[in-house]
């Protein structure tokens, strides 16, 4: 059968305990009163969702491709493979950028609170996550 390489546990491992991690993240910064009406909050949720879908779709992909040495999950996964993971990839950077801009801006209170409303940052994030479908 399958020999498990230390690589292959490792992503295995990765998948399997990342995913509480990020769910936990979200359902407690979701259900804080405290954190909620905070901007960074919600790109801190959007960096966690992504994260999520990362551990949920692409580790496990990744891992049947490392355990197996070869692509057997059939042509059309193998298309919609790399628009998973480099979509990902790209909203997880998008959030991080959307984390710093917002922790500097917040900083440098000009015009922070009309660009963050509860409404702005709401669409922010929905931008944030369209970028994956582009």
């Amino acid at each position: 059968m399958f020999k498990l390489k230390r690589n292959d546990l490792f992503v295995l491992a990765c998948s399997v305990f990342l995913f509480p991690g990020n769910l936990v993240t979200v359902i407690a910064l979701r259900q804080c009163s405290k954190l909620r009406h905070h901007a960074t909050t919600a790109f801190v949720i959007s960096l966690a969702m992504s994260d999520l879908l990362f551990c949920s779709i692409n580790l496990p992909l990744t891992a049947s491709r490392y355990i197996s040495q070869a692509w057997v999950l059939g042509p059309e996964l193998c298309k919609l493979f790399p628009f998973f993971f480099y979509g990902n990839v790209a909203v997880s950077l998008l959030s991080m950028v959307a984390i710093t801009v917002n922790r500097y801006s917040s900083q440098h209170q000009t015009r922070y609170t009309n660009v963050c409303s509860t409404k702005s940052k709401y669409l922010m994030c929905i931008d944030l996550h369209k970028v994956d479908l582009f």
